[in-house]
Parts: C-alpha cells; structure tokens; sequence
C-alpha cells in the first residue's frame, strides 16, 4: 500500500509507521503489568478515533470520530 501511494505521487513519510492504540498518555507513575489471568472491568461511555500530526515541535491530535456504545 505505501509502495502504491508513493508511486503514486503521495509522500510518504521516512519515519516507520505502528498502527497503535494508545490507552494511557502522560502517565504520572510506572504501572506494574498484570498476572496472567487478569480481568479489568470499567465501565465505557464513549470511545474515539483521533489523527496525529506533527507540526512546529509539537504533535497536535484531531478527533476524527467518537463513538458511544450503543449507537
């Protein structure tokens, strides 16, 4: 797909991509991984999809689309 849209004239940028999913941002304290086994349960009243973009030393987000449960 990238080889395609660079052959098509878009730019593609030199910095690998990882499609990720980013559940915690500006963590305050180190967070201990669970035992196997665990269940964590909260509740969800809405989720969202958001663009990054760098810019000016910074990186800005822009959400695309939110979603509730439910719809």
């Amino acid at each position: 797909l990238r080889a395609q849209a660079a052959r098509s004239g878009c730019y593609q940028s030199p910095q690998p991509f990882h499609p990720h999913i980013t559940l915690l941002r500006d963590a305050s304290h180190t967070v201990a991984i669970p035992p196997p086994g665990f269940c964590w349960s909260f509740p969800v009243t809405s989720f969202a999809l958001y663009a990054s973009s760098y810019g000016q030393g910074r990186t800005r987000y822009a959400e695309l689309q939110r979603w509730t449960p439910g719809e």
